[in-house]
């Protein structure tokens, strides 16, 4: 072929001929590719080519065609088979022409783009200026510097390179802005925002811990989101349940069961009067505890009682849920054995008291009198 494209009519025709129907451009796109000579692709691919790409199946940044996708997917294959061999000029051209005018676009454009971006940072040479211009963008904050910041890293992640340390600087400016941006969407309550930006915090922290370079203040930041005082204590309790998960796998990085300010969380979410925020940190508190107990950890915030007296603190306090006194009152006949301390009272009494008062506060929250 002179060019990649100069043929593109008669192949159409040609698939029209083997049975490819005309609306299917994916199974097209896909002979195109077949028939071409890979091995000497770089040298006669084009800007113009690749524009007539775009142009021949009408792909806009504004449309959810399935052609660009598939585009996007071959080119990042293309590029990681051939790696040092692509001229530059090349990266640049497909850079220029096909993933940064869609980096910005729709969903699904976009995620192909950032895919597409991130192949050639990671094959480009690190004084390049295609690499420079990439890192440029990534220092922008916005959606699409956060999706390509994490398609970069997952790039890396598969071809098990070490990430450049100029890359860790964006890392950080997208990680901060997705924490800035969970903080608005939690208070103004955009719940489908919420969990889509809770997820891009816990890949990206994923992704990072991959490469065994995970910044312990990452985790530090995210537990300051949950414990902020400009948060309420409902919104606290809810950002410790989508990111408990998290917290608990990389307790090697940050344990959070060994800050204080974590277990207040809990105890101040049990006394709220919104239910479903009462339930959230009650199955929190019972996952910790047992969590903390099958390791066999000390803490100082539950070693005042062993698992018995845990469960039977559970109990009450499910109990105290009832709206009929009769089911109670009978549950609350154990309470006496949470007053024997598993350890010198000096050292535990205060963190047992609060424990405790918290009953007295439910109790009557829920029964409407003091005992």
């Amino acid at each position: 072929m002179e060019t990649f494209c100069s043929n593109l009519q008669n192949l159409h025709k040609l698939a029209q001929r083997e049975g490819i129907s005309l609306d299917s451009s994916s199974q097209f796109l896909s002979l195109v590719f077949d028939i071409s000579d890979m091995s000497s692709w770089p040298p006669i691919f084009t800007g113009s080519d690749l524009k007539s790409i775009l142009v021949f199946f009408n792909i806009k940044k504004t449309d959810q065609n399935s052609s660009f996708p598939l585009f996007t997917r071959v080119l990042a294959s293309c590029l990681t088979s051939l790696k040092t061999s692509v001229p530059e000029e090349v990266l640049g051209q497909i850079m220029e022409v096909v993933a940064m005018p869609y980096i910005s676009a729709s969903k699904d454009l976009g995620f192909s783009a950032a895919q597409l971006l991130a192949t050639i940072f990671v094959i480009a040479p690190d004084d390049s200026q295609t690499k420079s211009k990439i890192l440029a963008l990534l220092s922008t904050p916005s959606p699409s510097s956060i999706q390509l910041t994490q398609s970069i890293l997952s790039q890396f992640q598969k071809t098990q390179k070490p990430v450049p340390e100029i890359l860790w600087k964006s890392v950080q400016i997208n990680f901060q802005q997705l924490l800035s941006k969970f903080v608005t969407t939690r208070i103004s309550g955009q719940q489908a925002k919420v969990a889509e930006t809770a997820k891009s915090i816990v890949d990206m922290i994923e992704v990072t811990a991959f490469h065994s370079q995970i910044p312990t203040n990452f985790l530090a930041e995210l537990f300051k989101v949950a414990s902020s005082p400009d948060l309420t204590p409902g919104i606290a309790v809810d950002t410790l349940f989508r990111f408990s998960q998290l917290f608990r796998k990389h307790r090697t990085h940050f344990d959070v069961f060994e800050l204080p300010e974590f277990w207040n969380i809990l105890l101040n979410g049990i006394l709220l009067d919104h239910l479903p925020t009462r339930r959230q940190s009650v199955f929190l508190l019972k996952e910790f505890v047992s969590e903390i107990q099958q390791t066999k950890k000390e803490s100082p915030f539950i070693s005042q009682w062993n698992s018995n007296q845990w469960d039977q603190f559970f109990v009450i306090l499910d109990t105290l849920e009832e709206s009929k006194s009769h089911l109670f009152c009978p549950v609350w006949e154990s309470f006496p054995a949470l007053l024997k301390l598993q350890a010198p009272p000096q050292d535990l009494k205060e963190v047992a008291v609060k424990w405790i008062i918290a009953l007295f506060q439910r109790g009557d929250q829920s029964f409407k009198f003091y005992y």
